[in-house]
This record gives C-alpha cells, sequence and structure tokens, in this order.
C-alpha cells in the first residue's frame, strides 16, 4: 500500500511541473541520444497519435545539461570514486575508465605484497559471488577490492615481498634472531628490492610515475578544451605540459640525473616553459579586457598616467606568480606528493617486518605463540595498510590528478520512473 501511494505521490509531483491549458499540456525533459525514439513512440502510442514530440539537442550554453555514464560493467563500480569528486559536465570526458585502470596500480604499488594481495583478492571475490546477498554496493566494492589486490601481487612479484618475507627480512632475521628464513618464502624480485639500497631508485620511479599520471591529466584538460572550442585555453595546457616535465627535470638534476647538458636541460625544461606561461597569462588578462579598462584612463594628467602604469605592472607580477607559484612550483609539490608511494610501500615492509622478528623470537619459545603473532600481525597490516592505501590513492586522484582537468559540478541524469518491490 505503501508503495503505491509513494507512486502516486511521485505523479502528482510530476504533474504540477508540467505547462498546462484547458486543453494543451507541455512537457519538457532530457532523455539519452540513443533513447530518443523509443521515448517518441512511447508518447505517440499513450497518446493516440495526438502529440507533437520536437526534439533539440543541447546547447553549449545549456549549463545544466544532465550527463549519463555509460560504462561497461567491470569498471563501473569506480564511478563512484569519480561521483565522489563530483558528478562530470555534459560533453567532459568521462574519467571512469581511467581512474579504473590507475587506481589499482597505484594501490598495488603502497602496498607491494603477494600474499597479502592474494588475501585481499579472496576478499573482494568473495563479496562479488559469496556474499552477494548484502547488496549493489558490496558487489562494487568486491570489485574494487579484488582489482586493488591482483595490483598488490603484482607489485609484490616485482619487489620481491610474500607475507612480509623477502631478502631483507631474511637478512634481518639472521642478524637478530640467529634464525634462518625458509627460502621457501623468500622470492626473487621481478624488478628490484626497495629495501635497504634502492630506496632512491624506488623515489625516482614515483616521481616519474607522477609526472606521467599529472600529465594524462593536462592532456585530457587540452582535449576537453579542444572540444569545447577554446583553443587559447588548449594551447596553454599544452605549455602546462612542457612546465610539468620541466619541474621533473629540476627534480631529477637534484637527483644527478640528466639525460642532456645541464645548461641546455635547464633552458628547454625550466626556462622556456616559465617564460611561455608568463607571456600567455598576460596575453590571457589583455585578451579578457583587463588591458584595453587599464589604458582608458586618462592619459591628460599624471595620476591617470601613474594608475595605467600600476596596473600593468599588476599584470606583470600577476604574469610572474601565475609562472612560478600556481604552475612550476606547484608542480613541483605534485611530483613530490607521489612520494607517499614510496612511504607507505616502505610502511608496509618495516610493520611487517616487525611482527615477522617478534614471531621468530617467540618460535624459541612456542610455536602456538608464534603462529598467533604471526596471524595477529599479518590481519593487523592488512587492515591497516590497505585503508591507508586507499586512502592516499584516492587522495592523488582528488588533489594531484582531477585538479588538471576535472571540474566535476555535473548533474546526473535521473530518469522518471516507478520503482516497484512489492507491486505491479
Amino acid at each position: 500500500m505503501q508503495e503505491l501511494v509513494q507512486i502516486e505521490e511521485s505523479k502528482a509531483k510530476a504533474k504540477i511541473l508540467f505547462g498546462t491549458s484547458e486543453r494543451v499540456r507541455v512537457i519538457e525533459g532530457w532523455a539519452p541520444e540513443e533513447e530518443v525514439e523509443i521515448v517518441i513512440e512511447g508518447i505517440s502510442e499513450e497518446t493516440c497519435g495526438f502529440s507533437v514530440v520536437e526534439v533539440r539537442e543541447p546547447k553549449r550554453e545549456d549549463v545544466r545539461v544532465p550527463s549519463l555514464l555509460n560504462n561497461p560493467r567491470i569498471i563501473k563500480p569506480f564511478e563512484s570514486i569519480v561521483k565522489m569528486y563530483g558528478h562530470p559536465l555534459y560533453k567532459d570526458i568521462d574519467p571512469t575508465l581511467i581512474t579504473a585502470i590507475i587506481f589499482p596500480v597505484l594501490f598495488g604499488l603502497m602496498f607491494p605484497d603477494m600474499g597479502h594481495g592474494f588475501l585481499l583478492l579472496l576478499l573482494g571475490l568473495a563479496l562479488m559471488f559469496a556474499f552477494k546477498g548484502l547488496g549493489k554496493g558490496m558487489r562494487e566494492m568486491g570489485v574494487i577490492i579484488t582489482l586493488c589486490g591482483l595490483c598488490s601481487v603484482v607489485g609484490g612479484a616485482l619487489f620481491g615481498e610474500f607475507f612480509g618475507f623477502s631478502h631483507f627480512a631474511n637478512e634481518l632475521v639472521e642478524g637478530s634472531v640467529g634464525m634462518h628464513v625458509p627460502d621457501l618464502l623468500v622470492f626473487e624480485p621481478l624488478w628490484f628490492e626497495p629495501i635497504p639500497h634502492n630506496v632512491e631508485r624506488l623515489f625516482i620511479v614515483t616521481m616519474l610515475i607522477g609526472a606521467l599520471h599529472m600529465g594524462l591529466g593536462l592532456f585530457l584538460s587540452v582535449a576537453n578544451n579542444f572540444s569545447n572550442r577554446h583553443i587559447f585555453e588548449a594551447l596553454s595546457g599544452f605549455v602546462k605540459i612542457w612546465c610539468l616535465f620541466g619541474a621533473l627535470y629540476f627534480l631529477l638534476v637534484l637527483f644527478g640525473l640528466s639525460f642532456i647538458g645541464l645548461e641546455a636541460g635547464i633552458v628547454v625544461f625550466i626556462m622556456l616553459p616559465i617564460i611561455s606561461l608568463f607571456v600567455l597569462k598576460i596575453v590571457s588578462e589583455l585578451r579578457h579586457g583587463e588591458g584595453s579598462e587599464h589604458s582608458g584612463h586618462s592619459n591628460s594628467n599624471s595620476k591617470g598616467e601613474k594608475r595605467a602604469i600600476m596596473d600593468y605592472l599588476i599584470i606583470l607580477i600577476d604574469g610572474v606568480i601565475d609562472a612560478l607559484l600556481e604552475n612550476f612550483f606547484r608542480f613541483l609539490a605534485n611530483i613530490v606528493s607521489y612520494g607517499r608511494i614510496l612511504a607507505l610501500a616502505l610502511c608496509h615492509a618495516a610493520l611487517i617486518e616487525v611482527f615477522i622478528l617478534l614471531t621468530f623470537m617467540c618460535l624459541k619459545i612456542n610455536i602456538g605463540v608464534a603462529a598467533v603473532v604471526f596471524l595477529a600481525g599479518t590481519a593487523l597490516v592488512i587492515v591497516l595498510e590497505a585503508i591507508m592505501a586507499g586512502i592516499h590513492t584516492i587522495r592523488l586522484h582528488f588533489y594531484e590528478w582531477f585538479t588538471k582537468f576535472y571540474e566535476g559540478g555535473g548533474v546526473e541524469f535521473s530518469p522518471f520512473k516507478f520503482r516497484r518491490t512489492y507491486t505491479y
């Protein structure tokens, strides 16, 4: 009965929105492009042909056009991450597909362990299939956890970590407890082992990943601007990409890496993009009428001339601030922020190795106590590190990536329909 009342209430509220006269009703709404013909046929059928339907393409100035996300089932759960930041604007790029690829990869680099990743993968599969009765939200969470767990397994294989056991853990146990980790638990890394001799190498890798990730975001911004016919902003975007990799070059030089001569690199990757951004900012200010407004002061008196000079100085200072602070130094900070990948990976290794040491110490006393310590430590590390890696992966997307191209603020398409569970 309650469901029927709710349906009738929805119908009544919808009728209030109609344009109504004595004999005519005007209904306006949105429909997905591929379903327009179905809507027209439905209206014609319900009105016995006594209807006129006008179909109009949304105009660029229609800022409240709703958008409908249409992604494959496997990546649909990642729409929830995108929507946390904001729904895509109409005709803007939907970042769900790219998020579904990059999010698990970043998670796997922060949580690189074959054993722990495999347990996460099993948990995700359980939420998808064994506990699917818990609802759609839990199933979607299961998909995300499964993909993140899979990438953690790959990350563990790259860095040679299995339930915390590694060559470094073996050396630590031998040096502290005088025992040897079974060879069955120690794997050769497919790439390199970060601890203890390759920490700097992993940091450089994280900076490269950060620059590529943000560069992709800036490229998507260029594509959005071209699509919306904002040509000047699109061309400015290419210069920002240039400046981004200039910031990366600056950081690599600090680590003693330079793939071209130092002087040439500073000119090509640092000075030229900064100067270009400075010029573009001034041109942008003048394009928006600032220059004409400032030049409109009367030059017949010294006061007007001084005011005009001050206004132009403000534009120049604004250009310097935009080129250096708003772009170059911000890109530096953004790239370094990806160092949290290194921090989380090291934190994971250090925390689990504490429990491994305790486990081998307890082995000298009682094997049961050692098993409890290892299992409790493993559970604690998985829960804490998985939550931390998830939070920081979201943070990298929200603050370092989405800010480069994605506005959010769109309106989600919500069709007028009745959800029936107990009635027909």
